[in-house]
């Protein structure tokens, strides 16, 4: 899918998780699935990346109760990407928006001030 997201027009959430089983994951859940979930209804992409086997992938996305889909990758491209973890990049056509650790993910309305600013 990255030339799909890379050439994608629009603006994409990538939610990095390289370390699944790492308890940040869960503390941050319900935040990161409520922009999930406004982002999406707003006409945004968001997906998860993880170095997560498929079962345990699924079993995740059960367990925080994810509503967007998780792609698997190798787990150095993710901490190149970014060394938090979970960490959350907003890529729009391919170049890099906003880049937030876990004890910064921003609400909707702060998203929508940063599009509007680009």
């Amino acid at each position: 899918i990255t030339e799909e997201v890379l050439n994608d027009p629009g603006y994409t959430f990538l939610l990095i998780v390289y370390d699944i089983e790492d308890e940040n994951n869960k503390k941050v859940s319900a935040e990161v699935n409520a922009l999930a979930e406004k982002s999406m209804a707003g006409g945004m992409n968001f997906i998860g990346l993880t170095n997560a086997s498929p079962e345990q992938k699924e079993q995740f996305r059960h367990d925080v109760q994810a509503g967007y889909d998780y792609y698997v990758t190798d787990q150095k491209t993710l901490q190149t990407i970014i060394r938090s973890n979970p960490g959350l990049m907003l890529i729009h056509n391919g170049v890099i928006v906003g880049k937030w650790h876990y004890n910064d993910i921003p609400d909707y309305v702060e998203i929508e001030e940063l599009i509007s600013k680009s």
